[in-house]
């Protein structure tokens, strides 16, 4: 009988003293949670800072867990943040992107090892703004960032977050979804990621242009080739491919040409 152990790379660096961040997204917690309970486990007390965001404070579905382990680890600190909290939610805490609470409580990272999971655009945002803006060296930056392996021509491939560029290399996806569906309530709006927000006009989406490795005039180049695209609707739906009546058409123009007359 022979057995294996797993050979994933996010573990933790057991052969340094230094400070660790912990930066979780949404689900991203799970492995976060890993290492904090192979901390315990191994009775290493290094200085240890957890921030974990999530859009709602529901979102951090583990918040009482988190909170218990304090009294257990002196060491760690924890700073939830949340996005997009409703009144309803009433919540008092962090707001914003997580990894931006990160830059706004250390402006120098140099001496730390950071451990971030959750949403690639979310990863690789705090990988460049950790090294670009706090001096974090990239061999202290180890991450898992959460991806399924799509190709760009799969079916419903512009719903998620990231596209596949080949040799086993993916980028973030713009996306800009208007929910075109006479059943549903109109929504134009997106997600870039969980940090974001709902994003509802197309000057808020170009704001983030960066986070595509694109520069401004490249997104609105991108945006007028989208536009003019949208444009072409009727004559899509209405071609043998599409083969909607003119009755399906009707139902249709309030969804696709609303949006268009707002922007």
């Amino acid at each position: 009988m022979r057995i294996e152990g797993p050979y994933g790379s996010f573990f933790l660096r057991e052969d340094s003293d230094k400070p660790i961040i912990l930066l979780a997204s949404g689900t991203g917690f799970a492995p976060i949670k890993a290492l904090l309970e192979h901390m315990q486990h191994q009775g290493i007390t290094r200085a240890t800072t957890l921030y974990w965001g999530g859009r709602r404070p529901t979102d951090l579905y583990m918040n009482d867990w988190v909170q218990s382990q304090l009294g257990r680890m002196p060491n760690l600190r924890y700073v939830p943040v949340v996005s997009d909290a409703t009144a309803d939610d009433a919540w008092t805490g962090r707001s914003g992107f997580v990894h931006h609470a990160v830059l706004q409580d250390h402006s120098n990272l140099s001496g730390h090892h950071v451990y971030a999971c959750g949403a690639p655009i979310v990863v690789e945002s705090a990988r460049k703004d950790f090294c670009a803006q706090a001096q974090l060296p990239e061999d202290q930056f180890f991450a898992d960032s959460f991806t399924s392996k799509r190709t760009n021509t799969e079916p419903d491939a512009d719903q998620y977050e990231n596209l596949y560029c080949g040799d086993d290399q993916w980028r973030p996806s713009p996306a800009f979804g208007l929910h075109p569906f006479p059943d549903k309530d109109p929504e134009p709006q997106t997600w870039l990621c969980e940090d974001t927000g709902p994003i509802a006009s197309i000057a808020q989406l170009l704001c983030h242009a960066a986070r595509f490795e694109l520069s401004l005039p490249q997104a609105q180049s991108v945006l007028a080739e989208v536009l003019a695209t949208v444009a072409q609707w009727k004559e899509v739906a209405t071609s043998p491919a599409a083969g909607l009546q003119a009755h399906e058409v009707a139902d249709f123009a309030q969804a696709f040409e609303n949006p268009l007359a707002a922007l």
